[in-house]
């Protein structure tokens, strides 16, 4: 199937940029947010759940490059399963990703408020929420370009954290605290390992990951047009954040032997105040900032993005594919998703592990489409020759993907379940009742 569609947006973004709005939108501290709850789903078994965390997303994120450079069009896995199994498929892989996507701009903003609640208790994690709304919806109907610019600095500033900290830790942990050294207990429990446990710290690791697959919703704002930057960037970003994510969990382990941590969301920041005291104040501002606006920003874009495009194919009602005069961003899109965000993010501030397993749901379900539309395009409809690229490796990623997502806990599961349902009975009316049938894109309309 061949993709045609009027370009409307605007098409600035080098290499680099794609490469920093991924490590902003994953975000260098995400795992100090998440730490606790990847340590106690894994049972201590950090850098494990990471590793195997990494192998998934890596795995896909060849998928995601395979199928950027055959289909260069903003709608990411919504248009890769569309184009290689038809429709249908393509709607329930939008409908998954946009799970995730629609979540996780509001996990980020509600994660900021309540970290940095816990440094200013005087500001209520709501008028936090508002504020990190307020920023993030304004950089994003001014353009990608000023989406990337802020990239930039955001991501300077907490690269610099992260490196401060792994220094220092490093300084402290060598110096007797903790374990005295770094260790294989991260990896190799003494007690030994277990699989299960693994893959169920894994689960919950993804959420850090989440952000390397919105990379490919910039398709259609490449500077030049050329699709072989998306996948470059994706797996950059993917092989840059593991070994990040990878060292600064072991670190926190390591420093941690001895500790007893009952507070899952706050297990990261006990280890730094105990540890490195006079890191905690920047650190924990630095995770609240970076991840209430940091971490909002990209991926409030990418979903405008999914939006934008399923409404363009008439998928969705149709003033969210309307486009900017001036700025060429989908406004509409942005703005229908900061009062989404800002009624999940509210609701759900006492259920934050809810929200949490339900965002790494829809990406992994939606992680499944894209490896499967690898073998059906490239294998099946092509013919392809080339075993290893277009057959073993997306197989072996969607086996990998399936077993992380097994690990789930049962309400995600159900929870997740049912939004597919949901999506699947709006198509049945969408495509029956209403006659839309999606076949051909209609020009979005300018205003």
């Amino acid at each position: 199937m061949s993709i045609q569609y009027k370009q409307e947006l605007r098409r600035t973004l080098r290499l680099i940029d794609l490469v920093l709005y991924g490590i902003v939108f994953m975000s260098p501290i995400a795992i100090f947010a998440v730490y606790g709850f990847v340590r106690e789903a894994s049972q201590g078994m950090v850098v494990l759940a990471y590793l195997i965390g990494c192998l998934a997303m890596i795995l896909t994120g060849l998928s995601y490059a395979a199928m950027a450079n055959a289909v260069p069009v903003a709608g990411s896995v919504y248009h890769y399963a569309r184009s290689s199994m038809g429709q249908a498929f393509g709607f329930i892989a939008g409908w998954a990703i946009l799970l995730d996507y629609v979540l996780l701009p509001a996990l980020m903003i509600l994660l900021g408020g309540v970290v940095l609640n816990s440094a200013i208790p005087a500001m209520p994690v709501e008028a936090w929420v508002v504020i990190f709304l307020a920023i993030s919806t304004t950089v994003n109907l001014l353009g990608i370009k000023i989406t990337t610019r802020a990239d930039m600095i955001i991501a300077t500033i907490l690269v610099a954290v992260v490196a401060l900290f792994v220094i220092s830790g490093l300084a402290v942990l060598y110096g007797g605290a903790g374990a005295g050294g770094l260790t294989l207990t991260p990896l190799l429990p003494p007690e030994g390992v277990s699989m299960g446990l693994a893959v169920a710290g894994a689960s919950v690791a993804v959420l850090t990951f989440l952000g390397f697959d919105a990379i490919s919703t910039l398709a259609e704002e490449v500077s030049g047009g050329d699709s072989r930057v998306v996948g470059r960037a994706t797996i950059i970003c993917l092989l840059i954040m593991g070994g990040l994510y990878i060292a600064v969990g072991w670190l926190l382990t390591d420093l941690s032997a001895g500790m007893t941590i009952e507070d899952a969301s706050a297990a990261a920041f006990k280890i730094v105040e105990a540890r490195v005291p006079w890191l905690a104040l920047p650190v924990t501002l630095a995770v609240g900032l970076g991840t209430g606006i940091g971490s909002s920003i990209p991926p409030q874009a990418a979903v405008s993005r999914v939006l934008y495009a399923m409404a363009r194919d008439r998928q969705l009602p149709a003033p969210l594919a309307l486009i900017h005069k001036r700025y060429q961003t989908p406004y509409v899109a942005v703005l229908f998703m900061a009062v989404v965000m800002a009624v999940i993010a509210l609701g759900f501030v006492s259920h934050l592990d809810t929200l949490l397993s339900l965002v790494n749901f829809g990406a992994l379900v939606a992680f499944l489409f894209v490896n499967a539309a690898v073998i059906v395009f490239y294998g099946v409809q092509r013919k392809s020759r080339q075993m290893v690229r277009h057959w073993l490796l997306p197989a072996l990623g969607f086996c990998v993907i399936a077993y992380v997502l097994s690990g789930l806990s049962s309400s995600a599961m159900t929870l997740g379940v049912v939004w597919l349902a949901l999506g699947i009975a709006y198509y049945l009316v969408l495509r029956f009742a209403l006659g839309r049938s999606g076949d051909l894109a209609l020009d979005s309309k300018t205003e």
